[in-house]
């Protein structure tokens, strides 16, 4: 349990350093997070990113900007993965073409063809340390992904690949992936179309303290 914790406070440090606050003024308000839509150019907490990303599916045609695609690609090489072997590969995508044909390769994926940049999470079995990790380490990158994106104002949904065999073999045709390479999940990026509307995703009644 101890181990857990360390690694989730390791996680805020990290993001803190994107959103430019130290865990130190995160843990005085950590009941005052802010659930609005983080606003354009505006770098919100690691708590208020975490509590307010939504799967946004709309955007904007304005681009992300390469100092913003460096931070979301350090956020998710910054995930914590199994004896630190970071078994995975990123591919950033940006070319319009591109997007719009793994559009077509996915049938929950159409909103590439509005998306400005997307970012392609691999697994790659020959960097594990421990054997057949990579699942639960490709989604721990995939998620830090997530929430830098919303910590950046940006928007972004997690499209799932991963372990459908037919899905993986048209996006390895389309990109040119190895084949020992596992093309996981796809996250689609850009500036919302619209603001979202906070929610609250707190259950209370299925949090357990010591015993079930």
């Amino acid at each position: 349990m101890k181990f857990i914790i360390h690694l989730f406070v390791l996680e805020l440090f990290i993001l803190s350093n994107t959103c430019n606050v130290t865990a130190t003024v995160l843990s005085k308000n950590y009941d005052k997070v802010n659930l609005e839509t983080p606003k354009k150019n505006h770098y919100c907490s690691p708590m208020d990113a975490i509590l307010s990303r939504q799967s946004v599916r709309d955007y904007t045609s304005e681009p992300v900007a390469t100092e913003q695609v460096s931070m979301i690609l350090k956020a998710g090489f910054a995930a914590p993965s199994a004896m630190g072997s970071r078994p995975w590969h990123f591919l950033a995508i940006d070319d319009r073409t591109v997007l719009g044909n793994l559009a077509g390769l996915h049938s929950y994926a159409g909103m590439l063809r509005l998306a400005p940049f997307a970012v392609l999470i691999c697994g790659d079995r020959s960097l594990e340390v421990i054997a057949d990790k990579f699942e639960q380490n490709c989604s721990a990158a995939t998620e830090n992904i997530l929430i830098a994106a919303t910590a950046l104002g940006l928007g972004s949904v997690w499209v799932g690949i991963y372990p459908d065999e037919g899905l993986m073999k048209k996006f390895r045709e389309a990109l040119n992936i190895p084949e020992k390479i596992f093309p996981f999940a796809i996250v689609p990026i850009g500036y919302p179309k619209k603001s979202l509307s906070p929610r609250e995703s707190y259950i209370p009644e299925r949090v357990h303290m010591n015993r079930w």
